[in-house]
């Protein structure tokens, strides 16, 4: 169940990443994954924006978001995360 919800979110941050300019270098193993935004600044906006939304996203890094899911995540939950991520993302965070 791990590998095969880590290889969905990890296609899910891959369209993400081509989907916002602003997000790159998607990566991840097994549930624990992660990505980068352009600036510090911007990921600090991202985490604290998402925090609002009811999502808590951890920074690692500069510039860098850790996304560490629990174990029993299911489809559904990863795709309500990411339209967190997207829509506090094209406010222009």
């Amino acid at each position: 169940h791990i590998m095969k919800m880590g290889r969905y979110l990890k296609k899910q941050l891959d369209e993400l990443g081509s989907d916002c300019s602003s997000v790159y270098n998607p990566r991840g193993l097994g549930l624990m994954a992660a990505f980068d935004l352009t600036t510090e600044t911007q990921r600090n906006k991202v985490k604290l924006g998402t925090l609002k939304k009811g999502l808590l996203l951890h920074g690692c890094g500069y510039t860098g978001i850790r996304l560490i899911p629990p174990y029993i995540i299911t489809e559904d939950e990863i795709d309500e995360a990411m339209v967190i991520i997207r829509n506090v993302l094209k406010k222009g965070i």
